[in-house]
C-alpha cells in the first residue's frame, strides 16, 4: 500500500511506539510540521485582535501572554 494508506491504517487501528517515528517523518515530509506552524500564527493573530477591543488590564496581558505562549512555544 502507498505510504498515505499506511499513516491512516496506523492511526485508525492503533500503532506501536516504533511506529511513531514513521508517522512523523510522514507529517515532516509533506509539510504537516510547516503547515500547522503556519495555522497557529494565524489564529493567534486572529486572537490578539479579538484581545484589541478589551480594556489594558493585567488580565487583558495575562491573554496576550497565553497567546504568545501557544504560538511561540517550543516544538
Amino acid at each position: 500500500p502507498d505510504k498515505r494508506k499506511e499513516m491512516i491504517n496506523y492511526l485508525q487501528n492503533g500503532f506501536v511506539e516504533t511506529d511513531f517515528e514513521k508517522i512523523v517523518s510522514f507529517i515532516q515530509e509533506k509539510g504537516g510540521t510547516n503547515y500547522s506552524l503556519k495555522k497557529a500564527n494565524q489564529f493567534g493573530e486572529k486572537a490578539l485582535e479579538y484581545l484589541h477591543f478589551l480594556p489594558d488590564s493585567v488580565y487583558h496581558q495575562a491573554l496576550r501572554d497565553l497567546v504568545q505562549f501557544a504560538v511561540n512555544r517550543e516544538q
